[in-house]
């Protein structure tokens, strides 16, 4: 006998937005619930396809996209989330979605830039270097690899040099 309490509060839960089974869990057991009641309800749920975790994975990876975040910032968050993903999934997201990331690595090089208030052309190498560690680090904290990035930065050096 499934816990109508718990069934009916999974259900005003999942109608304000999705969650992963692992955070709607978490979410009843706060609630006070037993682990038994949850774990029939959301057994239930996933019968009745109202909880899915490979649905709510992919919107998170489109949302992440969208977001303009790399693919490693992405992997980390979901794997936050307890939930398995894949880069053969991020990617083939990004191609569904039609995502250029050099675009997006670009419109973060010019945000740093901005941020940085970069307004002259030339500099010292040694202050060339601290620029560039800079906006690697930021691309990094936004999920994309040196390697990715070190191939945009090849056209800064003209400026920053």
């Amino acid at each position: 006998m499934i816990n109508k309490d718990c069934y009916l509060c999974s259900i005003r839960l999942l109608t304000r937005r999705d969650y992963s089974q692992h955070e709607l869990t978490k979410k009843l057991l706060k609630r006070d619930f037993q682990l038994a009641d949850i774990t029939q309800v959301l057994e239930k749920l996933k019968e009745m396809k109202y909880l899915d975790d490979q649905r709510y994975l992919e919107g998170r990876v489109r949302y992440y996209l969208k977001s303009k975040k790399g693919p490693d910032y992405i992997l980390k968050k979901c794997q936050e989330l307890r939930l398995e993903i894949s880069y053969t999934l991020i990617e083939d997201i990004t191609n569904e979605l039609q995502i250029n990331q050099e675009e997006h690595i670009q419109y973060h090089i010019q945000k740093k830039l901005e941020s940085l208030r970069i307004k002259k052309k030339r500099y010292s190498s040694n202050e060339a270097y601290k620029i560039k560690s800079k906006v690697i680090l930021y691309l990094v904290s936004k999920g994309y690899k040196v390697f990715n990035i070190n191939t945009y930065l090849r056209d800064l050096d003209y400026e920053l040099s």
